[in-house]
């Protein structure tokens, strides 16, 4: 005698045929141009399942699809340089220096992305100058030249003044002469 039916329809196999049979009552309603929250209502399905099925039927891939955006982030994060991400994307110079921007600027290095776009024209000479001073070569002279950087507005306001000065002189000195007096 036989004690169960599920010996003869394994759980699996009936679960299978009714999916089938639910998938198929799912697309004759689509088919016959029910909206989704009919089909959802009428079926007690997820919006999220109708549209699994609805792309299955339509032949759509049920994967989602990754933007060049999102693809080059990722290559970024893995620490792949601008031009493989470049190549293997098949992007342009423009595009994929702006997914570039973007990535530092995710990783709050705002103030980097903002000097590189204003002063990349810039950017070999700070990187020699970082190489040196990671091998101590002039870390003192580096010290002395931010320290007259800061200097700066008063030199030229010193330099300003004492050429002021030349000139007042230049112009007694030369009306001095006019008059004949010996200087």
């Amino acid at each position: 005698m036989i004690k169960s039916y599920k010996h003869f329809f394994p759980r699996d196999l009936m679960m299978g045929k009714l999916r089938i049979h639910k998938e198929k009552s799912i697309i004759k309603l689509y088919e016959q141009g029910k909206s989704s929250r009919e089909i959802c209502q009428e079926e007690h399905i997820s919006f999220r399942e109708l549209g699994r099925i609805i792309r299955k039927y339509d032949g759509e891939k049920d994967s989602k699809v990754v933007s060049n955006q999102t693809k080059a982030y990722s290559m970024f994060l893995a620490g792949k340089p601008i031009i493989s991400v470049a190549i293997h994307l098949g992007l342009g110079s423009e595009e994929v220096k702006q997914y570039y921007y973007e990535y530092l600027s995710i990783y709050e290095m705002d103030n980097f992305v903002k000097i590189t776009k204003d002063h990349g024209y810039f950017l070999p000479f700070l990187s020699k100058v970082a190489e040196k001073m990671k091998s101590n070569e002039f870390e003192s002279d580096v010290d002395n030249l931010i320290y007259c950087m800061n200097d700066v507005k008063t030199v030229i306001r010193v330099r300003d003044k004492v050429q002021h000065e030349v000139n007042m002189l230049t112009i007694k000195r030369d009306d001095l002469l006019k008059s004949g007096q010996p200087e």
